[in-house]
């Protein structure tokens, strides 16, 4: 849930998603003029970098914000949901509630993150009637990236492509780095 979330967001920053809804009701809009702020400055650089890198047209980034943007309005109670149920789940953890009560929880979250992958997938097939092959696997790809999921050649690099924890300049003891074993 948490990398959907975060897709959805990153998505949305490149093209002047919910991140920019506070700059653009001030005077300069999203083109970062006076009174816009840094988000709206940042997001436009964002989407002129996701127009350049897609090679959108203008109807194409058109239609890819319109998307965008029905696509956030419609996860965003999915994704609320999720997260509300995750929050119950945990309580009745703390709690040490039932068995019964914790197994009708796990349903019911089963059922609402499948239907954020459901509204994921429609989002991600309706891209499908005004951008290229090429620029759906482009966007998928720099989608993946930002979500830090493995990409071929990177596995056990982390997020970054780096070596991860106790990977550095050593872990201290107990981090299998020498030191104290």
């Amino acid at each position: 849930m948490n990398r959907i979330a975060y897709a959805v967001m990153a998505a949305g920053l490149l093209l002047g998603g919910p991140g920019t809804l506070p700059a653009r009701a001030q005077p300069g809009g999203l083109g970062g003029g006076p009174g816009a702020g840094p988000r709206a400055a940042m997001a436009a650089k964002m989407e002129a970098r996701m127009k350049r890198n897609l090679g959108l047209s203008d109807v194409q980034e058109s239609k890819l914000k319109d998307a965008f943007k029905a696509h956030r309005e419609a996860v965003k109670p999915l994704g609320r949901k999720v997260r509300d149920l995750m929050t119950k789940l945990h309580d009745q953890l703390q709690d040490q509630a039932k068995d019964k009560d914790i197994a009708a929880t796990l349903d019911s979250l089963k059922t609402a993150k499948k239907a954020l992958d459901d509204e994921r997938a429609k989002f991600t097939d309706s891209l499908a009637s005004f951008l290229t092959p090429t620029q759906r696997a482009k966007m998928l790809m720099g989608m993946e990236r930002r979500m830090g999921r493995e990409r071929p050649g990177m596995r056990g690099r982390g997020r970054r492509g780096g070596r991860g924890m106790g990977g550095g300049m050593g872990g201290g003891p107990g981090m299998g780095q020498g030191g104290g074993q």
